[in-house]
């Protein structure tokens, strides 16, 4: 397993993705719209993580190397919204108002819940809190891109879209374990560790199949004879693709007091990816 310090780049890549058919996934209006869903939650979920990073960059004192990992990881996460947010225009160009769910998202999630953690909370309280479900959306986001390179649980995406979700899963991976080395850093206490875990679970899957549910309901153009046979065949390919079903486990390891995400050996996997892509990347003008 390669040293995660040595792994993380950030990589200033332009994906086109401006000639999408509105079912790029397997045809399948729900594969799709989960998806777009994707693309709005966890670009504005990333901003949330960089404030939660940001706020103890300058309480690392004598560890210059979490301090580069940490640096790099901000910089990933921010290309990462850059690149979902291509998909903003095009989905409104379909009618299907993403920026009124981001608005929507962002008011529950950080306006509200955000916020309001950090009134309820003691300031150094809310902070670790807020680190705390970074730490854990980072080791879902992990989960998702262990799954996400070794499976492809949608079907056939088309390509574009496939390469930017798979580059996203492989940067993921990269750095899944910077967060959690930096709340371990700042001296983070298991209780908040899970406390964290729980709201983030509660959160991420809300938000995910609630966009999901959004799209499909703003969709002028589906089929409603298909929408039957398109929710079973989403959730069947779902539930029965190796990634996913590898998930379960990995998830519950998070609650191992003695846990760390380098537990998990995937390194290689986002490795193969660069590998396997490097004539991509290197068109782009991107040394992965």
């Amino acid at each position: 397993m390669t040293a995660p310090t040595e792994n993380i780049k950030v990589r200033r890549v332009d994906f086109d993705v401006s000639k999408i058919i509105r079912y790029y996934s397997n045809n399948n209006i729900f594969g799709t719209h989960y998806i777009n869903a994707m693309h709005i939650v966890f670009p504005e979920g990333e901003k949330f993580f960089i404030r939660s990073a940001k706020r103890y960059l300058d309480q690392i004192k004598n560890n210059p190397t979490l301090v580069d990992r940490v640096k790099k990881f901000i910089g990933q996460e921010g290309v990462h919204h850059k690149e979902h947010e291509k998909f903003w225009n095009i989905l409104e160009g379909m009618g299907l108002k993403p920026y009124r769910l981001a608005k929507i998202y962002d008011t529950i999630a950080f306006k509200y819940l955000e916020n309001g953690l950090f009134k309820l909370l003691p300031k150094k309280r809310a902070e670790l809190l807020a680190l705390s479900v970074t730490t854990a959306a980072e080791h879902f986001t992990a989960l998702l891109g262990d799954g996400g390179l070794r499976s492809n649980p949608f079907g056939d995406l088309s390509p574009d879209v496939k390469l930017l979700l798979q580059w996203h899963c492989a940067e993921e991976l990269e750095h899944k374990s910077v967060c959690f080395d930096l709340y371990q850093e700042v001296g983070g206490d298991y209780n908040t560790r899970v406390a964290g875990m729980v709201i983030a679970s509660v959160l991420l899957w809300f938000f995910l199949f609630g966009g999901q549910m959004y799209f499909v309901a703003n969709d002028k153009e589906k089929d409603w004879k298909k929408i039957p046979s398109d929710f079973f065949e989403f959730w069947k390919a779902f539930l029965n693709s190796e990634g996913v079903n590898n998930i379960g486990k990995m998830y519950l390891d998070y609650y191992k007091k003695d846990f760390h995400p380098d537990d998990h050996d995937n390194y290689q996997l986002a490795e193969d990816f660069f590998k396997e892509h490097q004539a991509y990347f290197e068109k782009m003008g991107v040394a992965v």
